[in-house]
This record gives C-alpha cells, sequence and structure tokens, in this order.
C-alpha cells in the first residue's frame, strides 16, 4: 500500500513539473544553458534526446559511484520521460562515459586531447539536430575526494541531455559554471529539465520558437 502511494505522489509530483510554468529565475537560466550556435552566424538552438538512451560506463568502478550514475540516470528518466536503461553490449551503447584513463580505448580518438585534463565530452547529432551519441571521459586521478568525483559525474550526465552551456546566475543549481559540489537534482534544476523535455519543444528549434511553446502551455 505504501509503495502503491508513493509511487502515486512521483507520477503526481512529475506531471506537475510538465504543468508548471518556468519561473522568471528558471527561465533565465534555462535561456542561457540550452541555446547553442553550431557555427558562427547561425542561430543559437537547442539540441536534445529522441531516441532511447542505453547507457554503458567502463573503469574500475567502485560500488557507491555506480550508485551515483545508475540513480542519476533513474532521475532523468523520470524527467525527461526517456527510455533510458544500463547495457552491457558496447555496440548498443550511444551513450558511454569512461572513468579514468584504463579504458580511453573505448573513446573516440579525438577525445585524447582530454587524457592530461579533468575530462571532457563530446556529442553528435542527427540530422534533425537531435543528439545521437554523447562519451564523457572523466579522469578520476585528478580529484582528491569521492565527493568531487559524484559531483563532477553528475554534472557531466546532466549536460550531455541537452544542457551544454553553464551560467552564473544560479550559484545553488548543478548548472552554476563553477563548482558547488552540489549532489543534488532539485525542484529549480528538475524544472529546468523536464521543460527542455516537452514533447512540444523539438531539437533545432530557436529561442523565439521555444518562447512560443511556452506562452501556449502556460
Amino acid at each position: 500500500m505504501f509503495r502503491l502511494l508513493l509511487s502515486t505522489l512521483l507520477i503526481l509530483f512529475s506531471s506537475s513539473l510538465f504543468a508548471q510554468s518556468l519561473t522568471p529565475d528558471e527561465k533565465q537560466v534555462f535561456d542561457e544553458i540550452v541555446y547553442k550556435r553550431r557555427q558562427v552566424g547561425e542561430y543559437a538552438v537547442i539540441s536534445k534526446w529522441a531516441a532511447p538512451i542505453r547507457y554503458k560506463v567502463y573503469g574500475d568502478i567502485e560500488s557507491w559511484l555506480m550508485k551515483e550514475i545508475d540513480s542519476t540516470f533513474n532521475q532523468l528518466k523520470r524527467l525527461t520521460k526517456l527510455d533510458i536503461s544500463k547495457t552491457t553490449s558496447d555496440d548498443e551503447a550511444n551513450f558511454i562515459f569512461v572513468i579514468g584513463k584504463k579504458e580511453i580505448g573505448k573513446l573516440s580518438q579525438n577525445m585524447e586531447k582530454y587524457l592530461d585534463s579533468y575530462g571532457g565530452t563530446q556529442y553528435k547529432t542527427n540530422k534533425n539536430l537531435e543528439v545521437s551519441r554523447v562519451e564523457n571521459f572523466v579522469n578520476a586521478d585528478k580529484y582528491r575526494f569521492k565527493t568531487d568525483v559524484r559531483y563532477v559525474v553528475k554534472k557531466h550526465i546532466i549536460k550531455s541531455f541537452g544542457f551544454f552551456q553553464t551560467t552564473m546566475a544560479a550559484p545553488s543549481s548543478l548548472f552554476y559554471a563553477q563548482s558547488n559540489n552540489k549532489l543534488k537534482i532539485d525542484a529549480f534544476d528538475s524544472h529546468i529539465i523536464s521543460t527542455l523535455y516537452l514533447p512540444a519543444i523539438k531539437s533545432g528549434m530557436s529561442k523565439d520558437e521555444v518562447d512560443q511553446v511556452l506562452k501556449e502551455i502556460q
């Protein structure tokens, strides 16, 4: 009975996120982090996932970190309504995450430029500007504490859902440009994530087009 009640509350909470309008503060951050120009002179547009996500993690992953990764994907599955699951197949995986240098060979060659840094992200889009593949690398040896690794991994995952820019306007957000070691996707961040994944908002839309959608659902 308790599980049924909890599931119902989660569904109602998730649905309310879609129904509400962005607050002015959320809208400011949303506008700063979701639009990106592909080339100089082009309109800045959004890109987001539409296809199922099959994620695979490579490296010597301790249980506490794998728990963080799985939990983050489960939260994003609820917020985006995407088909997301872990895979053991190299061929099936379209969301690759490498922790540490040992498995760097699983990434594209041009990801090697991040080997001596803290990490990096590369993503591909299809003809509709939908994200179709993401590769992430985190050099765990660069971090002293577990909380730092958890934080960076979480930031990489969320960024890879179409939030390729950062903001200075929200110091307590996971989208903040500087490190704040936040580990929770709170209501503020959840609302921004779920808004990008409204069905009416499509990859390739400009800010004017997205604003029109948001205006119509208010």
